[in-house]
């Protein structure tokens, strides 16, 4: 029995937990509960097992897919918000679990952000990037900031009580220039 890729565990963890056993006569059955157990127990994106004849019998191969990981976050263009309030703010954290399926909810997620901050008319770009290390990435964002919203009026409403009822009637807006706001 060979097993292959067993980041982020030891083969010889998984050698422990396997339902095969060298010497013992192949059965589909112990090839199907070592897959569960394996996916059961750690995290992999796949398990495969193959058979190759030779000829004293078969050797079985374990092959373990790790899952892809995104291991830093790359900005370019965010003067307005610092990289690592980004990150928070997007709930991206190294070393954690994603692919490129991903990638869309990070930028969404990055724009909702820079919008909430004032920037309306921001663009996002997202991609990932490979490492030097396989099924490693960097999360690589592109911001387009743009300028800041700004204010251009403020209406101050109040209630104040109907004299004959009581009840609180909200009056007409009255709206403000900002210059007379700050003076």
């Amino acid at each position: 029995i060979v097993i292959t890729g067993a980041e982020p565990t030891t083969a010889s963890d998984i050698a422990r937990v396997v339902a095969l056993r060298e010497g013992a006569r192949f059965e589909l059955g112990s090839v199907r509960r070592t897959i569960a157990t394996i996916m059961t127990r750690w995290r992999f994106a796949n398990v495969e097992i193959h058979a190759r004849p030779t000829a004293e019998g078969i050797v079985l191969t374990v092959d373990l897919i790790s899952l892809t990981r995104l291991v830093t976050l790359q900005t370019v263009g965010n003067a307005a918000i610092p990289s690592s309030e980004l990150a928070r703010g997007i709930g991206f954290s190294n070393e954690m679990e994603g692919d490129a399926s991903d990638v869309d909810r990070f930028r969404r997620a990055t724009l909702g952000l820079y919008r909430r901050s004032g920037f309306d008319r921001a663009t996002v770009a997202a991609r990932l990037l490979p490492t030097a290390e396989p099924r490693r990435f960097a999360l690589h964002l592109t911001i387009s900031e743009g300028a800041p919203t700004r204010i251009r009026d403020v209406a101050v409403q109040y209630r104040s009580p109907n004299p004959v009822t009581g009840a609180m009637e909200p009056s007409k807006r009255q709206p403000i220039p900002v210059a007379r706001l700050f003076a």
